[in-house]
């Protein structure tokens, strides 16, 4: 086993993989900028359309902190990642993807049900975004579009450089 620094003209993905990774995650970690310049970083499900090319994540109401915070500056970034070496030991790979963007808020009742039910179906499958979607209470309900401007990526399974 050789020693890896996180990402490296080696081990950087290409858009086929970054697509192949992306398509089926369903959690990420999303971090925005709080008023006083200090960073709020939380998992959330979300899905990613690789049309638009744009990430697309939910949120409770706009009260939510995420959902403050991206009002207040629209930076974000978003970090999709599997790491099985704890369970599988060092030469089982890693591999991440860390994007930063720009953040937009939506609470178009046209958009938001379409755009939940997609990250729901990739996070829980589609009998329970269906049953979720049924218990949905809206009033206050809104999604994000997150446009990418700049990505990092690595996979440690690919062959030392």
């Amino acid at each position: 086993m050789s020693s890896k620094t996180t990402a490296t003209a080696a081990n950087k993905m290409t858009d086929a993989e970054v697509e192949a990774r992306l398509g089926p995650a369903a959690l990420c970690r999303v971090a925005t900028m709080h008023e006083d310049g200090s960073i709020y970083v939380t998992p959330l499900w979300f899905s990613w359309d690789p049309e638009e090319r744009v990430f697309w994540i939910t949120l409770e109401n706009t009260r939510r902190r995420h959902a403050r915070n991206v009002l207040g500056d629209p930076r974000i970034s978003i970090v999709v990642d599997e790491d099985p070496r704890v369970e599988k030991g060092l030469d089982s790979g890693a591999w991440a993807i860390s994007v930063r963007g720009r953040a937009e808020l939506i609470q178009d009742w046209d958009v938001i049900p379409g755009v939940l039910r997609r990250i729901l179906t990739g996070a829980i499958g589609a009998e329970g975004a269906e049953q979720y979607m049924r218990e949905l209470e809206h009033d206050d309900r809104c999604v994000v579009r997150i446009t990418p401007e700049k990505w990092l990526t690595w996979d440690y399974g690919k062959a030392d450089g």
